[in-house]
């Protein structure tokens, strides 16, 4: 890299800064703690985007997480706009990215982690040599120092750098409590033909749950066949009509820790209590055990490469395993409004996953409220808006709904939120009104020739042949350019619109359904 190239990168650092703290702070199999720290200083509320567990998640290291999910998506290659959907999940990413992280600093804590600032001085000097080294060529000294300086306040902040440290010191606490011998290696190659059966809790109370495996559990203890009653009660749609047939099971599989210890103290023959797991509740049976050590175990160097990827197998798993009880633990208090907004969310999804409908309704109430707050605040936008306009139509709040799509497309020209401000208003029977949206819709829909078929649907039903042969015709000449061996065109809920030639790997079923679908022509049905 020339000196001329490195004066131009410095002054857009921020531009790519992401992408290189990506690159320099990601640690082992932990995920990066984003290169800020998670501060403890008392700060104004505009400042704090949340507190987890007392600690404040600053809205500078929230705000560029959301600048590198943006940049991860323009440096995806994708030519789209961005629509209103992805811009709410870049932002609820980047909060998740923010509390993770702040979590994991505070686990390095809990055990005892500590980085001085001359170690991250340190480390900061060296980072800071790596990158520039062979890049100043011809730079005046004070040239050097300027880069010098820039490199460590814009790409590796001390705090970031500390941050990393603490991440080296977490693995190497978590790596010393995980020494697996040789007789574990052997161990880990047993597996076992295994079946289970699930009672889910994601759409009933634990309670429930529980009372049902008890049941089942009885029924086994009667004499029941296990097979037999995983095909009448097991919710695993995968393994129930196999008599919840799960396969051959070993340590290197990626089942769910708590699934794996219980399975693991059984013996042939032999079933599980009730095993609690995330997605409810397991009684597993091991119908044969046998083992599997690779074949080149004992040739020089082998065992010790096994060895080595147990052990950060095992690392892995006890890691995700703090992670997971630390964020069921933790105390997140919500302090801006999109983060409040998201959080209650998050609750009325999982309450209506479990039928609570009542803490559902009251959830999606907070939701609403923190969303409506975040849409007047500078960090508002269309995409709140749009975001506001479901959770209205979810709580039977059309009228709402309709002025939050108009305010969004006020702002933001989309053709999929004109479409559904079109569907709401067909629904208030404000046929004029609909017909206004449909057609800013069709304006649009250049990049989404799924809608177009659809448009034409509706430019029908409100009786303007007009406007839907000129759907009609853009989506059949959009059927003649995309032409390509095997192609298939599909809507973005996955439903297939079109097929092209005998190549397309579609099912039968599809092809029938295909048929039936007006506005839609099927040129060829694949064989």
């Amino acid at each position: 890299m020339s000196l001329t190239t490195m004066r131009r990168k410095f002054k857009r650092a921020e531009r790519w800064i992401q992408w290189v703290l990506v690159t320099v702070f990601v640690v082992g199999c932990f995920s990066f703690f984003g290169g800020y720290t998670m501060q403890t200083r008392a700060q104004t509320e505009d400042e704090v985007v949340a507190r987890v567990n007392g600690k404040e998640i600053p809205r500078d290291v929230y705000n560029r997480a959301v600048q590198m999910n943006q940049e991860r998506m323009r440096q995806s290659g994708s030519t789209a706009a961005v629509t209103p959907e992805q811009e709410i999940q870049m932002r609820a990413a980047a909060f998740d990215m923010a509390e993770n992280d702040a979590l994991r600093l505070q686990m390095a804590e809990q055990m005892g982690v500590r980085v001085s600032d001359s170690q991250a001085r340190a480390e900061q000097t060296k980072m800071v040599q790596r990158f520039l080294a062979d890049k100043l060529n011809g730079a005046t000294p004070d040239e050097k120092r300027d880069y010098e300086e820039k490199a460590k306040a814009q790409l590796f902040p001390l705090e970031g750098v500390k941050n990393q440290l603490m991440a080296q010191g977490l693995e190497q606490k978590l790596r010393d409590q995980t020494k697996p011998t040789d007789a574990d290696l052997m161990k880990s190659y047993q597996e076992y033909k295994t079946r289970h059966i699930l009672i889910k809790t994601d759409t009933r109370p634990d309670a429930e749950a529980r009372r049902r495996g008890e049941e089942v559990l009885s029924k086994l203890k009667a004499g029941v066949a296990f097979e037999d009653l995983a095909r009448k009660y097991s919710e695993d749609t995968s393994t129930k009509t196999k008599g919840g047939d799960l396969g051959w099971v070993g340590a290197k599989t990626g089942f769910v820790p708590e699934f794996k210890e219980a399975l693991f103290k059984l013996n042939k023959g032999e079933v599980s209590p009730l095993v609690k797991s995330q997605f409810g509740y397991h009684i597993i049976k091991v119908d044969d055990i046998r083992s599997n050590v690779p074949k080149d175990i004992n040739k020089p160097g082998k065992k010790a490469q096994y060895l080595k990827e147990y052990t950060d197998q095992l690392l892995q798993e006890k890691f995700q395993q703090m992670m997971q009880k630390a964020r069921k633990d933790a105390k997140v208090e919500a302090i801006d409004p999109f983060v409040k907004g998201y959080l209650a969310e998050n609750d009325m999804i999982e309450a209506t996953q479990k039928g609570n409908l009542s803490l559902a309704n009251a959830k999606r109430a907070e939701a609403i409220a923190g969303y409506e707050q975040a849409a007047v605040s500078r960090s508002g936008g269309p995409a709140i808006y749009t975001k506001l306009a479901e959770l209205y139509q979810a709580s039977n709040q059309d009228q709402k709904a309709v002025t939050a799509l108009q305010k969004a497309l006020s702002a933001r020209a989309n053709p999929q939120m004109a479409w559904q401000l079109g569907e709401l208003l067909m629904k208030q029977k404000k046929s004029g009104e609909a017909l206004v949206a449909y057609q800013k819709a069709a304006e649009g829909a250049y990049d989404m020739p799924w809608l177009r078929p659809t448009l034409a649907q509706r430019f029908r039903d409100l009786k303007r042949p007009d406007l839907a042969a000129k759907e009609q015709a853009k989506w059949e000449q959009f059927q003649k350019t995309s032409k390509n061996g095997g192609t298939q065109i599909r809507g973005p809920g996955g439903q297939l619109l079109q097929v092209e030639h005998t190549q397309s790997n579609v099912t039968p079923a599809e092809l029938k359904k295909l048929k039936k679908q007006g506005g839609v022509t099927v040129k060829t049905e694949a064989k």
